[in-house]
């Protein structure tokens, strides 16, 4: 489990807790795919659906998409998000 900062992106916080497989090459741009995660089943519904840039990276992506496939620089921690559980997708490079 990793305490998340609000208003930060899962791969800032990611980054900075230093989580094996998270890399995010492109600064948070959501045009890599370096910090691919899998949001599990029961969460996805909690966020807001992938904006057209997140879901044309990854439709792109090497490792297998998922149902919970997201990039988790697109990912904004707050409040609602508490207890998400997501896990790292094999690397992209």
């Amino acid at each position: 489990m990793v305490d998340a900062e609000l208003g930060s992106s899962l791969k800032d916080v990611a980054l900075h807790k230093e989580v094996d497989g998270i890399v995010g090459l492109c600064g948070g741009y959501a045009n890599c795919g370096t910090c691919h995660i899998y949001v599990a089943e029961q969460d996805i519904a909690r966020l807001p659906a992938p904006d057209e840039a997140e879901e044309m990276m990854l439709e792109g992506l090497f490792a297998d998409r998922q149902a919970g496939s997201r990039l988790a620089c697109q990912i904004i921690a707050g409040p609602e998000l508490e207890g998400l559980a997501v896990t790292v997708a094999p690397a992209q490079m």
